[in-house]
């Protein structure tokens, strides 16, 4: 994102500038990976063992194209304080994409047609944020030339993190190395298996976002013991939000996997397993800090090193042990990356591990949740084996059990409560 949050939140009364530069700087990227894509289409088409991926490479450049600007709207107006204004855009282009798939699909049954109408709404939201920009540009008069001259700060900020993000996502690739490997009915199962959870990653997103703007300022003022504070407690939420999920899917994959996706795929049971110890060891990430403390060369060193370490693990367990050897090979190089990560994270932090996290609140955390998980299986196992009533009682029975034991045990603070409270009022006038 060219350091959008960084620069912003280090000379605010240049916001429009700096969004702009990263904004025209994706829009020409993004001209480039559209040519290349209908370049090389038939290429990509057979790669991925799917012909008909050629006719629709002209889509996928357009959404490509306006899709990637765009995503700086939301994040610009989080930057700049706008929360209420956040939510709305993204709600009212949600719906619009939802309308995008019904109109496609519904009335003329193409891929195609509902690609390009998300590139079309892409397209919207990017001359909304240049116009936001060009006028507040010319409102505080902020001469043009001021573009070039904050351009080359942001690449040397983004461009390290646009390297580690390609390497991140080759790691992740994974979908890929089993449909290479292995028989369509294997990957089915495999892809069944590692669903991501909906919602909850765009939560904890936003979370650290939000930190990261406030552990940016206080940097800036040289306010260590706020950086620490800011991160144990960030965290904590993060932790209080993903640990009971994880640990209820965990528990329970068999019935969410049947209830989803019915009693066909109940092979893909364990990989469910694996992939939930996964997000759960991903709680834990730190990438966020090298980007607020802008280290972000050493950053793509490491990122580069995970990478490809994870990417070996991934493709060696396949071959040793199937999909399956794949997604442990996986899970085992995201705990080493994490490792690394937390162990040079600590420099910037100022603190030593101990300081790292509150480690008390976690285990506290992580116990509740398995006992109430264990409780609950205990409870639905005289129920009837029906899908929808297995995850009825059993999500009623764990929510419960669970914020008895929060109750008890203080998992949940006061403040935290409060900040809740205050954050739900200040969101709910924006409907």
């Amino acid at each position: 994102d060219f350091g959008l949050f960084y620069f912003i939140k280090r000379n605010p009364k240049e916001a429009a500038v700096y969004s702009l530069n990263a904004v025209l700087s994706e829009l020409a990227l993004g001209v480039v990976v559209a040519l290349l894509l209908f370049i090389f289409r038939f290429q990509l088409a057979g790669a991925f063992h799917n012909p008909e991926l050629a006719s629709l490479t002209l889509a996928l450049g357009a959404l490509i194209l306006f899709s990637v600007p765009a995503q700086h709207l939301e994040h610009y107006l989080m930057v700049v304080d706008k929360v209420r204004y956040n939510v709305v855009t993204f709600s009212v282009s949600e719906f619009l994409k939802a309308v995008a798939v019904f109109i496609g699909f519904y009335f003329f049954n193409s891929l195609t047609l509902v690609v390009f109408l998300f590139a079309l709404i892409g397209l919207v939201r990017c001359l909304i944020l240049i116009g936001m920009n060009v006028a507040l540009m010319r409102r505080e008069k902020i001469p043009f030339a001021r573009l070039c001259e904050y351009l080359p700060h942001q690449i040397a900020y983004g461009f390290p993190l646009g390297i580690s993000q390609i390497f991140s996502i080759c790691y992740k690739m994974d979908r890929f190395v089993i449909a290479t490997l292995f028989s369509v009915r294997q990957f089915t199962l495999y892809s069944v298996g590692s669903f991501d959870i909906p919602l909850i990653p765009s939560v904890s997103n936003t979370m650290s976002d939000l930190m990261s703007f406030d552990i940016v300022t206080a940097n800036a003022q040289s306010q260590f013991d706020k950086i620490k504070y800011l991160w144990q407690t960030t965290k904590r939420k993060i932790a209080l939000l993903q640990i009971p999920i994880a640990i209820y899917f965990f528990f329970f994959s068999g019935q969410v996997i049947t209830f989803i996706y019915s009693a066909k795929y109940v092979e893909s049971v364990p990989y469910f397993k694996v992939f939930m110890l996964i997000f759960l060891v991903n709680t834990f990430d730190c990438d966020i800090l090298f980007r607020s403390f802008a280290d972000n060369k050493r950053f793509l060193k490491i990122q580069v090193a995970s990478s490809v370490v994870g990417l070996l693990l991934t493709v060696g367990g396949a071959y040793a042990y199937g999909p399956m050897g794949a997604l442990l090979g996986k899970l085992v190089g995201d705990s080493l990356s994490i490792f690394v990560k937390l162990m040079l994270a600590k420099g910037l932090l100022r603190a030593d591990w101990r300081e790292l996290f509150l480690w008390r609140d976690l285990f506290t955390m992580i116990g509740v949740s398995i006992f109430s998980a264990v409780f609950s299986r205990w409870l639905v196992a005289y129920a009837p084996s029906m899908p929808l009533v297995q995850i009825t009682l059993s999500l009623g029975i764990y929510g419960c059990v669970f914020v008895g034991l929060a109750c008890l045990f203080k998992i949940v603070r006061s403040d935290e409560t409060l900040y809740l409270k205050l954050k739900l009022r200040s969101l709910l006038p924006a409907f």
